[in-house]
């Protein structure tokens, strides 16, 4: 696997930049369900937001450790991505807002309850 195909790979790139050695994947896979599966049979590692693992963290088969830069937690923005000519019906735009609205809500919980270092 060559890290920078990776849709996260300026989140994780700090943090391979402080180890004293590239780590080289065993496994390559660019599917989600298959990383996550791989990760709860104990074959390895998966690089997920919380609200990804959800149903397997609740069901105990996973458990999210969010990955931490120097005292700071390494987050992922999610985005919505429409055709820029494009409006959206009503009923979507509203759905849209209020899932914005949820996010940052568990945004802010999820914050609080990081250890914060000074």
């Amino acid at each position: 696997m060559r890290w920078p195909e990776l849709s996260i790979y300026h989140l994780l790139q700090p943090l391979i930049a402080q180890l004293s050695e590239t780590p080289e994947p065993a496994i390559q896979a660019n599917s989600i369900d298959l990383m996550r599966e791989l990760a709860a049979r104990g074959v390895g590692v998966a690089f997920q937001t919380q609200l990804g693992i959800g149903r397997l963290s609740r069901e105990s088969q996973l458990v999210f450790l969010p990955l931490d830069n120097a005292g700071s937690p390494v987050w992922s923005d999610l985005g919505i991505y429409v055709r820029a000519e494009r409006t959206l019906p009503a009923y979507t735009e509203s759905f849209l807002q209020e899932l914005v609205r949820e996010l940052g809500e568990r945004e802010r919980r999820e914050n609080a309850a990081y250890p914060q270092t000074a």
